[in-house]
């Protein structure tokens, strides 16, 4: 995904979008999609199980890195989101209209 169109700066822009790859993450999570492989089931697993490990590791990937574009401007993005109580909508279109987060009192860098 590309928003560079929408004139901001690298921080912000990447923040976004794995601000938005972890709700995916999260909502793959709830549905469990089943998925192949027969080397998980040859351990006992099921595609299920093995679908939701994975969702979880990348999830704690992402809350957890300490890569500054992928790491810290994903928790930016996303403390500031949870503190904003705006829709998602909302806020991606302040986002856009302004080529920043919004300005959130106390919304900082989760480490």
């Amino acid at each position: 995904m590309s928003i560079n169109s929408w004139r901001m700066s690298t921080e912000v822009e990447e923040g976004l979008c794995e601000m938005l790859a972890y709700f995916w993450l999260c909502y793959q999570l709830n549905q469990n999609e089943s998925v192949t492989g027969g080397f998980w089931k040859a351990l006992g697993w099921t595609d299920r199980d093995r679908r939701t490990r994975e969702l979880y590791m990348h999830l704690m990937e992402m809350e957890q890195s300490r890569d500054q574009v992928y790491g810290a401007n994903f928790r930016l993005a996303y403390d500031t989101f949870l503190r904003s109580r705006m829709k998602l909508k909302d806020f991606l279109q302040y986002a856009e209209r302004t080529g920043d987060l919004p300005h959130i009192p106390g919304a900082r860098i989760i480490q």
